[in-house]
């Protein structure tokens, strides 16, 4: 059976289903530090870090315009792909071993907090982990 991502829950034991899985949840060794969340100051969803560096809305303007659209998905994306960029996979440099991923998660269940219908780091994990040219 191939490695699928995993949703933690406090409600069912997902630990029970799956006692192998490697959780990859912050504030983990694998966790991403680019947290998604919905603005209080103009109601878009938007990514920021732990330094509080936000990385999609202007938010300036966003309140100016008055528009509150909902792109969870979109934000979603723009953590995972930040997240990417410290194994050297994107826009950022490395920060991160990426022959890490492999030798630890290769062929592993993945945990994380996320919905199962959206982006998450974890899917990304599980990529470069079982792709045939990370072996």
């Amino acid at each position: 059976m191939s490695p699928q991502r995993v949703q933690m829950s406090r409600q069912r034991p997902w630990r029970a289903d799956h006692p192998d899985a490697v959780i990859v949840a912050r504030p983990s060794k694998w966790g991403n530090p680019f947290t998604v969340y919905r603005c209080q100051c103009c109601g878009y969803w938007d990514v920021h870090d732990e330094n509080g560096v936000t990385y999609l809305i202007n938010h300036e303007r966003a309140r100016a315009q008055m528009i509150r659209p909902d792109n969870k998905r979109e934000a979603a994306e723009k953590a995972v792909d930040l997240f990417a960029g410290l194994y050297g996979f994107g826009s950022l440099v490395p920060e991160r071993d990426p022959w890490s991923i492999t030798e630890e998660l290769r062929g592993r269940d993945l945990a994380c907090w996320c919905a199962l219908d959206m982006p998450c780091h974890a899917d990304w994990l599980m990529q470069i982990a079982n792709s045939e040219v990370s072996a």
